[in-house]
């Protein structure tokens, strides 16, 4: 199994790069990579992802702020269409973890002094088609604040 130098997580579906200012930011599933790059041009920040995480799910993990603004775009939608995928087919976890790092060898985890908050949204993977549709159609001209950083 390949794994990531810079990461330390597998590679164990084909990488595609994404980019912010014209510089490789980080790499991600080959499959959700133009899904990635929208959000990440809009200023939608996402932590983590992959193209068939679990039980036949694809998986995006949201700066929690961000996947409210999501949602709040898709409740307010003329078609609700977009809300009508996140409610019938997204399972979505709320969830916290600490702006630590792992130690110099990679071993222990050095606990950070904030909480992080993320959403954890999974769907169906053969649907992954139709939510950059909807996601692109209602956010096709809304920009989110320059991210603060990017993961």
């Amino acid at each position: 199994m390949e794994i990531d130098e810079e990461t330390g997580m597998s590679l164990e579906h084909r990488q595609a790069p994404i980019t912010y200012e014209g510089e490789i930011i980080f790499t991600v599933d080959e499959k959700l990579q133009s899904l990635v790059q929208f959000f990440v041009d809009k200023g939608i920040e996402t932590f983590n992802s992959c193209e068939d995480n679990t039980n036949g799910n694809a998986w995006i993990q949201f700066e929690l702020e961000d996947w409210m603004f999501v949602n709040e775009i898709a409740f307010r939608s003329e078609s609700r269409d977009l809300n009508d995928f996140i409610e019938e087919q997204c399972e979505v976890l709320l969830l916290s973890g600490d702006d630590g790092e792992p130690d110099e060898t990679g071993e222990y985890w050095m606990e950070g002094e904030n909480l992080i908050w993320g959403a954890s949204v999974r769907f169906p993977k053969d649907l992954l088609k139709e939510f950059e549709q909807l996601i692109r159609f209602n956010l096709e001209h809304v920009d989110m604040a320059p991210p603060d950083s990017i993961h």
